[in-house]
């Protein structure tokens, strides 16, 4: 065992430790639930000063510390490349909004936070509230919490509370009793690159529209969640530019729980996936625009959770922007209300707003597919240039 240094930062952190025994017996590999206790120290108390956990036990089968009751930190908080730390049964970790958390692991060297029995959703998580920019999660993992119902009564290994900020790189989260990863409204996802959130009870992921552009194709969150979808609440997609939502390599789709109003530019990847909730739908502002522009290989799907005919309602557009373009795109079981008019479309478009919509497949809509209503513009070859299969009216309706 390598020799450690550990800085007492704090008169309120209180650390203990046990020293090895040279008789006692060398951890068993086997043994899938080790003594985690062994050699390690408690931290006790709230973290109220700039700290640094070193990485005191080679061995990652054993932690460096252990917590057994809540933990609130309102100063920096370091944690070096190989710190395992241990949480009981429904403890969690609060970084307060003026504290901090520097998790910076290796790639042969992560940092790991996980409970004191190696047991799916065992200990409660990290609650973030700090709003430190550089607040990060690199080479960490993030194991077997999300116990017990956290902020808007959700379980989940890490929550991002209103205003804070988070940098999450090259980590996993895995083994949550709910979702891996919740961002509520109005926080801030700085960086996500090359994360996997898996086996997870819910969700690897939940969060509003205004993160999504965050995520990054290489994230893998198709592994042995109870849902492998990226769970979008209902919220708005705006800002001063255009937003770009990525297709993941692994497939996953983005779920809408809600329905989504478009006040910006919007661009969906080629590849991307989008199930819809029954009876939701997306509006498309005034000041905004949609541009989904697949390709022969990639399409563009949209389509229902439930497969079902008129399962959603569909888009309905009210912007004339030249940018609202659907290209190699597949629109299926939408128009299920009438969103104009009582009509029912799997798209609407209004008067005065205009839409692009060529070699794309419109089916299984509850009514028409495509609705156009008074001096509404769509392209001359909109029937011929796209397929219509299985609806429940026609192809494409004029109404003034």
């Amino acid at each position: 065992m390598k020799n450690f240094l550990f800085a007492f930062a704090a008169s309120s952190l209180l650390l203990s430790s046990c020293g090895k025994d040279d008789e006692d017996p060398k951890p068993q590999p086997q043994n899938p639930n080790p003594p985690v206790t062994a050699h390690a120290v408690t931290l006790e108390s709230d973290i109220t000063q700039n700290t640094t956990l070193e990485d005191r036990i080679t061995d990652p089968n054993f932690p460096d510390y252990i917590v057994n009751k809540d933990i609130a930190v309102y100063g920096e908080l370091t944690i070096k490349p190989g710190v395992v730390i241990a949480f009981a049964e429904d403890v969690s970790m609060l970084i307060a909004e003026d504290g901090a958390i520097f998790s910076r692991g290796e790639a042969t060297k992560k940092v790991r936070f996980t409970g004191k029995i190696a047991q799916k959703g065992y200990w409660a998580g990290l609650d973030i509230y700090s709003i430190n920019s550089h607040n990060e999660l690199l080479h960490t993992e993030i194991l077997n919490a999300g116990s017990i119902p956290g902020t808007d009564n959700v379980k989940a290994n890490v929550i991002l509370e209103e205003d804070a900020r988070l940098n999450i790189r090259n980590s996993l989260i895995s083994g949550s009793g709910g979702y891996g990863l919740y961002l509520r409204d109005e926080s801030l996802l700085l960086n996500f690159s090359e994360n996997t959130l898996s086996n997870n009870n819910e969700a690897p992921l939940k969060l509003l529209a205004d993160n999504v552009q965050k995520l990054d194709a290489a994230s893998s969150f198709s592994q042995g969640n109870n849902r492998n979808v990226i769970e979008v609440m209902r919220s708005w997609i705006n800002g001063t530019g255009e937003v770009v939502w990525p297709a993941f390599n692994d497939n996953t789709p983005y779920r809408f729980m809600g329905s989504i109003s478009v006040q910006t530019g919007w661009k969906l990847l080629p590849g991307v996936t989008i199930e819809v909730k029954p009876n939701e739908e997306f509006e498309i502002g005034s000041n905004g625009y949609m541009h989904a522009a697949g390709t022969t290989a990639r399409k563009i799907t949209i389509t229902g959770v439930d497969k079902t005919v008129g399962s959603w309602n569909g888009f309905i557009f009210y912007s004339r922007s030249s940018m609202n373009v659907i290209e190699n795109a597949e629109i299926k079981y939408a128009g299920g209300q009438p969103m104009l008019s009582n009509t029912k479309a799997a798209i609407t478009i209004t008067d005065h707003s205009s839409l692009s919509i060529r070699n794309s497949a419109l089916t299984h809509s509850g009514g028409h597919g495509i609705h156009v209503n008074g001096l509404g513009q769509i392209n001359s070859d909109v029937a011929t240039s796209n397929t219509f299969t299985s609806n429940t009216l026609s192809d494409v309706i004029y109404t003034q």
